[in-house]
């Protein structure tokens, strides 16, 4: 009974990490053509993981400069709300792009205007989350499915400490919320068998 007890203990060690490995989180695909000044463009954001996905607010900056994407709701794949964007960059340069979605703050890589070079895909956390402070954004790339002629989405690893909440959590419920509860049953369980053997 200890045994198995203490196999429980070990697994569910192991698999807290896992179970808060990931956190909401923004996919920022662009079309297939370069920023051109004066003319629109256009993209995509996934919202992944989000309790209530709200609209976002797409801005791009460039020194004192600001422009505002035009976003709207797409149809929605699995889990994650889509929102299609479309923003006009009135002149050539390197515009810093960011996404607010509630309280949440997402930063993306400059979009190159006028240099006919077609921005890859970003993903990127909250900023200020655990995950964003350890080096979870990153380039998204998408490649062929083995067999299946579907893409595959390959993401940079995240790494989050199960032990920090982040301030910008929003309470959702997932495999950590009631794993220490079930560990201290687990362990209290231990305690008595342990006791009992003995007298």
């Amino acid at each position: 009974m200890t045994r198995i007890l203490a196999v429980l203990l070990v697994a569910g060690l192991v698999l807290a990490p896992t179970a808060a490995a990931k956190g909401p989180h923004a996919i920022l695909e662009p079309g297939s053509e370069a920023a051109v000044p004066g003319e629109p463009w256009e993209a995509t954001i996934q919202m992944y993981e989000f309790r209530h996905a709200e609209r976002p607010v797409f801005t791009a900056t460039r020194g004192n400069r600001h422009v505002t994407a035009r976003v709207r709701r797409a149809p929605a794949v699995m889990d994650e709300a889509r929102f299609e964007l479309s923003a006009v960059f009135p002149t050539a340069g390197r515009w810093r792009l960011r996404m607010v979605s509630g309280k949440r703050s997402f930063s993306f890589p400059a979009v190159s205007v006028g240099s006919g070079t077609v921005m890859q895909s970003h993903v990127a956390f909250a900023a200020g989350s655990e995950a964003a402070r350890q080096g979870a954004n990153g380039v998204y790339v998408m490649e062929d499915g083995p067999g299946s002629g579907e893409p595959v989405s390959v993401r940079p690893p995240e790494v989050v400490s199960l032990w920090k909440k982040d301030d910008d959590d929003d309470g959702g419920i997932g495999l950590g919320v009631w794993l220490f509860p079930l560990l201290g049953i687990v362990i209290a369980g231990a305690g008595l068998a342990t006791v009992r053997r003995r007298r």
